[in-house]
């Protein structure tokens, strides 16, 4: 009898010393314990656009939460302060009491009237005036993702892998065109989503204009050496160009001009009379590689890539005069600073068949060089933002956006971006 109540005295000091531990144990992770030692229950998340910062975030059920703080730091990541204080039921705030060019660090946690949890985890973002858009060729998407590069604002999928766009956000759309699948479409930004795509009628479409909210578009077919008019899915007008190897197009309404460009000429179109007004020759042992329109300006860009040579070809459509810019480099693609009369340009580094290394390089109106920037594998397009002279470059094979400053020095780089080829900013 006194051996089974010792063992019964025993198992009941055991049982209480785990009602004890589990206690200890609850009472522990309960995010308004100050001993608490697990992190935060709460996932926060942002999206930073010119003025304005929308936050949001989540955390499963808890009982007695009757408030939610945010906390602001404006550059000073250790200076946060109280912000805003919340319902318990608000997921989302956003913060329109900001300016460009600071940086933003926020934190949320709960309260239930008496303690807070632990702060959730840190978000940040260099503020700025614009966006960026990027298109991601075997990356089937099409990317909105903020100033400082660091945020995905908008994701669109697309149905093929595109080489080339037409950006027409002022009427919500980014026309797309997929030479190996012989298609054309239209990305409604509202819709999110394509809502137009049309593959009729095309041997190797390599370049698309569009015209607003309809379905209207020029495409340039590098297998019928022809433009084509497209008016809801109806060929109204063509254009017919000589034979060559086709690469870009380029359409300006209001000057009345078309310009399609091969590997050897550069042929400029009277958009009503429909016949060539003008040409252009590659220089001997040079061949045109890529163009670049920029409002009413075009440059086009011819290389000699065994003398590592190239001439930038440049007018505006309402001149009819070209000017010439010789380059001891050869270029892959450009952009022009109208603010600073400069140019900036990815310079291909020519060491062998199997070596992808582009420089950027800033020259000023008559070729000298400003600054020049290493580092990159394949600068497959870049745009200067014209509020601050910031470029803005795809980085493909390293699949990331960069952002160089206008005095050369990088300011930000993306997170991984699959496949990036084309870049506009808003």
């Amino acid at each position: 009898m006194v051996k089974f109540s010792r063992i019964m005295h025993r198992l009941i000091l055991l049982v209480g010393l785990a009602v004890i531990l589990s206690c200890s144990e609850r009472e522990h992770t309960n995010p308004f314990d100050p001993a608490n030692t697990i992190e935060a229950p709460i996932q926060l998340s942002m999206k930073p656009f010119p003025e304005r910062i929308e936050l949001q975030w989540s955390y499963p059920t808890l009982e007695g939460v009757v408030e939610t703080h945010i906390y602001r730091a404006v550059d000073d990541s250790t200076d946060y302060e109280l912000y805003q204080v919340l319902d318990s039921d608000v997921r989302s705030f956003t913060d329109t009491q900001v300016s460009n060019y600071h940086w933003y660090y926020y934190r949320v946690s709960l309260s239930n009237g008496v303690r807070e949890t632990s702060p959730s985890n840190t978000v940040r973002t260099f503020l700025g005036p614009t966006t960026t858009w990027m298109l991601s060729e075997n990356g089937f998407q099409v990317l909105q993702v903020s100033y400082d590069l660091r945020h995905v604002l908008s994701t669109y999928n697309t149905f093929y892998p595109d080489n080339d766009w037409d950006v027409k956000l002022a009427s919500f759309s980014i026309w797309l065109v997929s030479k190996s699948f012989t298609a054309v479409s239209r990305l409604s930004i509202k819709a999110g989503e394509e809502v137009f795509i049309f593959t009729q009628g095309f041997k190797s479409p390599i370049a698309v204009v569009g015209e607003g909210t309809g379905n209207n578009f020029y495409v340039l077919d590098n297998g019928q050496n022809n433009v084509q008019y497209f008016q809801e899915e109806q060929v109204t007008r063509e254009y017919i160009f000589p034979s060559g190897n086709y690469i870009s197009l380029h359409v300006f309404t209001n000057q009345n001009r078309l310009v399609a460009i091969n590997t050897s000429t550069l042929y400029l179109a009277d958009l009503s009379l429909n016949r060539i007004v003008d040409s252009v020759a590659a220089p001997p042992n040079m061949e045109f590689t890529r163009s670049v329109q920029q409002g009413i300006w075009l440059f086009a860009i011819a290389n000699d890539f065994e003398a590592n040579r190239s001439i930038i070809f440049y007018r505006s459509m309402a001149e009819n005069d070209w000017q010439q810019l010789p380059l001891p480099m050869a270029v892959g693609t450009l952009a022009y600073s109208f603010e600073e009369n400069a140019f900036v340009v990815s310079k291909i580094i020519l060491n062998g068949p199997l070596v992808f290394k582009d420089n950027l390089v800033k020259l000023s109106a008559d070729g000298s060089r400003l600054w020049e920037l290493t580092g990159f594998s394949v600068i497959s397009d870049l745009k200067i933002n014209r509020t601050d002279q910031t470029v803005v470059l795809c980085d493909r094979l390293n699949d990331r956006l960069v952002m160089v400053d206008k005095h050369g020095n990088i300011a930000f780089k993306s997170r991984e971006i699959y496949d990036p080829i084309r870049v506009h900013i808003q």
